[in-house]
């Protein structure tokens, strides 16, 4: 039990970093270049969750380094993909069509979707044991 909420806490400080540099993305393409709230929270999003994907890989969930990681990749792609298009669909909502301001909307975006799901995601199912995982087994079987 030790270990899996090192590893937890160990997700949750490097997700942090990948927020920052997805925050430093955001308010470039959105603020500064005027690029459409989508684009830049898809864009964001996919660099700081990017960035997530291979440190989580090599310093928290390190046994996952022993899995090819092309079944990771893919897990890790289709559920951002998922979480991304929901983020930017709150986002665009509430910045564009409510007019709340971008930094606070973004918050809460990142934290109802990617702060709460984003290190179970990766632990039980991207970076998971695929014959010790039940969603892995159950989609095989499929």
């Amino acid at each position: 039990m030790r270990s899996e909420s090192a590893c937890l806490l160990k997700s949750v400080a490097i997700n942090s970093l990948g927020s920052g540099l997805d925050y430093l993305i955001v308010l470039s393409l959105v603020t500064g270049l005027g690029v459409a709230t989508p684009i830049g929270t898809i864009s964001g999003v996919m660099a700081g969750a990017s960035f997530n994907f291979y440190m989580n890989r090599r310093l928290a969930f390190t046994t996952a380094c022993s899995e090819a990681v092309s079944g990771q990749v893919i897990r890790f792609i289709t559920s951002t993909l998922v979480l991304a298009v929901l983020h930017a669909i709150i986002i665009w909502t509430l910045r564009d069509r409510l007019g709340f301001p971008l930094v606070p909307v973004k918050m809460v975006a990142d934290f109802s979707l990617f702060a709460t799901t984003q290190p179970f995601l990766f632990k039980y199912y991207v970076f998971a044991d695929p014959a010790a995982s039940w969603a892995l087994s159950h989609f095989k079987k499929a």
